[in-house]
């Protein structure tokens, strides 16, 4: 059988054709939209993990740098102070300093310098901070001192301890110590805290435990006070000394929230609590705890009773807890900011990764449904076409997508393949008929 592709007359338009008229969206415009979809959630999610691990690199990578300019100005901070013993000692001595003795002083010189001159520069390049400039210049300035003064610490060390200058040996601690504070002061505060609510809930944590310290450590000063204050007994050399370690560390922890008060990130909250801790413990309770050590250490009568001294002590000591309070309420908030943060980039990444997976699934329905099994049936289809069955139902005609038009295209061959034998059985009956009559004329 031969199949002419002349095209056979198209049924009306609503035969066969129920949802012509509605709308469609191909099959390559639904992959197309479902690939892109999947393609942008997929950049989202990427995007979203590439900026947190882009943050946390420059995190670690600022962190890094502060680690390494504070060993610099640690470790000239050691040799500094190494320098201020092995120095103070031979001017305290008796006897002109050797020249083993000249020799560690000169290499503990040149280990300070060569750290510290260099963390200078590097501070100097970095990025700015409260109070730099300040610093910075008053660190010059107690270099400036110190190198002065280590010239006339030299004349000093060649003549005798009866021949030495005092006021050049008194002022030798002071300068070296002024420098060591300065120093350190510039590497604490050069420290550029990452702007992540992690980074600032970590430093409040370290200060809630310096809080620890000072209300501990001025819990044990009310106490030994007291009791000296209600016996009347003096302060002797060994409770002195024991009371100048607890006033060592207090200070020292105090030094901490200083610096924090000094970022420019520094919790409002946090601060008012510092200025009250100024205006009670290092205000009020201070003159009266500088009058009991007097009247103490000199062996004279207090000038209070012990339990006025506890009274006061406590108000001094409550205004520490309120700031111990107030560094964990701004260490809530923030961990609650962290805890936000989260949450959020949780609910954003699953949401992500739902739609990810929906798009997915629609994809598959499309490919599957749309594409696979109608194109499947129409494989079908033809094959019945090809072996000759030509009232063979022509599936997925009524679609108005690729499909359809392929359905479509198909049916033109089988309505022509129908046209085609309608002709030939017209001929065959006309040939017929024409041979009947030829037999009856020969008849």
């Amino acid at each position: 059988m031969t199949i002419s592709t002349t095209a056979a007359p198209r049924p009306a338009s609503g035969e066969g054709r129920a949802t012509a008229g509605r709308f469609s969206f191909s099959v390559r415009a639904s992959l197309l939209a479902i690939l892109s979809l999947f393609v942008v959630g997929l950049f989202s999610l990427a995007a979203s993990n590439l900026y947190s691990a882009w943050t946390s690199m420059n995190a670690a990578q600022t962190m890094r740098a502060n680690n390494d300019v504070g060993d610099i100005f640690l470790t000239a901070a050691g040799s500094l102070a190494a320098e201020r013993g092995v120095t103070n000692t031979a001017l305290a001595s008796a006897l002109a300093a050797d020249a083993r003795v000249r020799d560690q002083i000169a290499r503990l010189r040149e280990e300070a310098d060569a750290a510290l001159r260099p963390a200078l520069e590097k501070v100097r390049a970095g990025a700015d901070f409260t109070g730099k400039d300040a610093l910075f210049s008053r660190v010059t300035r107690d270099m400036a001192a110190l190198d002065s003064l280590r010239a006339e610490a030299d004349r000093q060390l060649g003549a005798l301890g009866g021949s030495r200058d005092e006021a050049v040996v008194k002022r030798w601690i002071p300068t070296a110590t002024a420098l060591v504070l300065s120093s350190q002061e510039l590497r604490v505060a050069a420290q550029v805290v990452p702007s992540t609510a992690l980074a600032r809930t970590q430093i409040l944590l370290d200060l809630k435990q310096a809080m620890w310290v000072m209300s501990e450590y001025a819990g044990r000063e009310r106490a030994t006070i007291g009791a000296l204050a209600g016996r009347g007994a003096r302060i002797d050399p060994a409770t002195l000394a024991m009371l100048a370690e607890y006033r060592g560390r207090l200070e020292q922890s105090w030094t901490m929230m200083e610096a924090y008060g000094a970022r420019e990130f520094a919790n409002p909250v946090v601060l008012a609590a510092m200025a009250a801790v100024r205006a009670e413990f290092f205000g009020t309770f201070e003159a009266v705890r500088g009058a009991v050590y007097a009247a103490g250490s000199a062996g004279q009568p207090y000038p209070i009773r012990g339990e006025q001294w506890m009274e006061a002590a406590t108000r001094g000591i409550d205004s520490l807890l309120d700031l111990s309070s107030a560094v964990g309420q701004a260490a809530g908030a923030y961990t609650l900011q962290v805890e936000n943060q989260g949450r959020t980039g949780v609910v954003v990444s699953a949401v992500v990764l739902l739609a990810v997976v929906l798009l997915g699934l629609a994809a598959f329905r499309v490919v599957v449904f749309r594409v696979v099994r109608p194109i499947r049936s129409l494989t079908d289809t033809m094959a019945r076409l090809a072996g000759g069955d030509l009232e063979v139902a022509i599936p997925s005609a009524d679609r108005q997508d690729e499909i359809g038009q392929m359905a479509r295209a198909v049916e033109v061959f089988r309505d022509a393949g129908r046209e085609n034998r309608r002709l030939e059985a017209e001929a065959e009956e006309g040939r017929a008929l024409g041979e009947r009559e030829r037999r009856e004329r020969e008849a």
